[in-house]
């Protein structure tokens, strides 16, 4: 399934709701599938950005932060705000 931009509006929304600090958007290369990870520290972020691309067939293909502006955030290529 492909990834489209309103799935990703619905997961910044849904993170803004449940005051994350962070958003990591995740790439399953097994099967294809992006997923959104919520996180509420910044620590947090940090820590699971790291685990996550040492795992196999798991990549962090962008990182949100809440606080900033999600508008120009979304124009970067990828964001990764850590």
């Amino acid at each position: 399934m492909t990834t489209t931009y309103n799935d990703v509006t619905k997961w910044l929304e849904n993170a803004k709701t449940k005051k994350a600090t962070h958003l990591i958007m995740e790439h399953d290369q097994w099967d294809y599938e992006n997923y959104p990870i919520l996180v509420f520290s910044k620590e947090e972020c940090q820590e699971k950005v790291s685990k996550r691309n040492s795992t196999n067939m798991v990549v962090v293909e962008e990182v949100y932060d809440m606080s900033m502006d999600i508008d120009l955030q979304r124009a970067e290529f990828r964001a990764m705000h850590v």
